[in-house]
């Protein structure tokens, strides 16, 4: 019995890698005007392969009748650097140019029509 509940446990880590890791995929979302996402976005891929974190995707979509656009970053984080994205976060929202910051886990989400990927 005993060795039944290890084969399964054992199986079961080996098809759920990604649930067992030490990292989480977060998101990083930033409203800001279109014009100033071409740096923002050199800006951020810097200041995250500094901090060790591991930028995955990203996508920038602009809003329905305005001149802002939300640059959406996916980040592959350890659980250790939380804190870290933490503080990019509450710096990046202390700018006066950046409009909204928000971050959080990444949960996958529909499509929108107006998204552009950038990177894979």
């Amino acid at each position: 019995m005993r060795a039944a509940k290890l084969s399964w446990l054992l199986n079961y880590f080996v098809r759920n890698p990604q649930r067992h890791s030490d990292h989480s995929d977060y998101r990083l979302s930033v409203l800001c005007e279109a014009g100033l996402v071409a740096p923002l976005r050199k800006q951020l891929f810097w200041e995250t392969h500094c901090l060790g974190l591991r930028a995955c995707d990203m996508a920038i979509e602009p809003l329905q009748g305005s001149l802002l656009v939300t640059l959406t970053l996916r980040l592959e984080c350890p659980l250790g650097l939380r804190p870290t994205l933490d503080q990019l976060a509450l710096r990046l929202s202390r700018q006066p140019q950046i409009r909204r910051v928000r971050w959080g886990r990444w949960h996958e989400q529909p499509k929108s029509p107006g998204l552009r990927r950038i990177g894979a």
